[in-house]
């Protein structure tokens, strides 16, 4: 009765705990929307596509906090449960969404003000190349994800990446 999933047995819901252990306690499970279901589809036929992926680059000049701005993700997420969501697949006969009760949001920082400006800037394309093809696992990863690369005293370069 804790669950919003409907005919789920305790002996079902003790399964899907268990597979999940690993990635945290077990908050809620949902059906799939249609869309969802859709969406599930495309990105486990062909998870190398990209499809779905979304990521969002810009400069930050001025004076920043990384570690006040990553304890401000990791709240939203406590706050909105989507943030905490993964999606099961092979399990029964329908795909479910996860609700963790606690999951952080993917954060990285790393100073790279040593670096001189042409291999400062190579590092920053290869970084954005690397985080687009690591992709999503949408049954473990957090599905939304920054880095913060500093690259002078009050400058900043953000990668968001998220699961559409």
């Amino acid at each position: 009765s804790d669950v919003m999933l409907k005919h789920v047995t305790l002996a079902e819901l003790d399964q899907l705990i268990e597979r999940t252990r690993d990635i945290g306690e077990v908050e809620n499970v949902y059906a799939l929307t249609p869309m969802q279901k859709g969406m599930l589809f495309h990105s486990l036929m062909d998870a190398a596509s990209g499809a779905y992926f979304e990521q969002t680059t810009f400069d930050l000049h001025g004076r920043f906090q990384a570690d006040i701005f990553q304890d401000s993700l990791n709240q939203l997420a406590q706050r909105h449960e989507i943030f905490r969501a993964n999606f099961i697949s092979g399990w029964q006969d329908e795909p479910v969404q996860v609700i963790f009760r606690r999951k952080e949001v993917g954060f990285r920082y790393e100073d790279v003000r040593h670096l001189d400006d042409q291999k400062r800037d190579a590092y920053v394309q290869e970084f954005i190349r690397q985080d687009k093809a690591a992709g999503f696992d949408l049954s473990r990863d957090a599905l939304m994800r920054v880095a913060i690369l500093r690259t002078g005293d009050e400058d900043y370069y953000f990668v968001w990446s998220s699961h559409h």
